[in-house]
């Protein structure tokens, strides 16, 4: 039955079935979509990169990770978990501010770089007899 259905529809449709088959419809290469995908990649990192949009999807982490704390500390958990939660936070902070003096670090290191300048005798001049 399911065959007689089909053939039946297909001569209902015969001039738009082959209206549909004949058109020439443009042909995506392989290029064009990674010509498109790059666009599209770059104007995603053109956005990402706006001052703007780093200063807010920065507070947005952080605003969320103060969720999460505030969440973690309404939750009923036990003492055990509590402290295992409170050493969690310290060992964060803890990493946090080693990071920070890292970068420091490495940053006035980077910029500042010892120099040592040695001192030259300047040539003897030939003696004039």
């Amino acid at each position: 039955m399911a065959s007689d259905d089909f053939e039946r529809f297909v001569k209902e449709h015969r001039e738009e079935i082959l209206r549909i088959l004949g058109e020439d419809e443009p042909k995506r290469t392989a290029e064009d979509i990674r010509d498109s995908f790059a666009k599209a990649a770059s104007d995603m990192l053109k956005v990402m990169a706006d001052p703007e949009v780093q200063k807010h999807f920065f507070n947005g982490c952080m605003e969320f990770i103060q969720c999460m704390e505030a969440a973690v500390k309404a939750m009923p958990l036990s003492d055990e978990m509590r402290s295992t939660v409170e050493q969690a936070e310290k060992t964060r902070d803890t990493t946090a501010k080693n990071a920070a003096k890292a970068g420091v670090k490495a940053t006035a290191k980077s910029k500042l770089e010892k120099v040592s300048i040695t001192p030259r005798k300047k040539k003897a001049e030939p003696k004039e007899e």
